[in-house]
């Protein structure tokens, strides 16, 4: 059993590879668009910021999301049966709901 799993945003750039590699789990923020919302972890990241472009031009909504806390949570139980302790990496509360999402999953 490892002593500690980690937990980490998707802002992290960790890939899915090396997360796979080190047992990390990936605990992805969201991108909405035409009313539908997408685990970043299910879109071609590169491909997606290309389409930005022409879709500000079209005048497109799009926006992005954190985590709940129950994807958190979600994260949390998986990486517990692992190890001992889970470490949560994640954007800045400056930035983003993530880290409240990531503490409030912790209660």
């Amino acid at each position: 059993m490892l002593k500690v799993a980690i937990a980490a945003d998707t802002t992290s750039e960790i890939s899915q590879e090396i997360a796979k590699e080190h047992s990390i789990r990936l605990v992805p923020l969201y991108i909405s668009m035409d009313g539908k919302s997408y685990p970043e972890t299910e879109i071609d990241l590169p491909w997606f910021c290309r389409q930005v472009p022409q879709w500000r031009k079209e005048d497109k909504v799009i926006t992005s999301s954190a985590p709940s806390a129950g994807d958190f949570v979600d994260a949390y139980r998986e990486l517990s049966k692992q190890a001992g302790a889970v470490l949560a990496v994640c954007l800045s509360s400056k930035f983003s709901a993530t880290y409240g999402a990531a503490l409030e999953a912790k209660k």
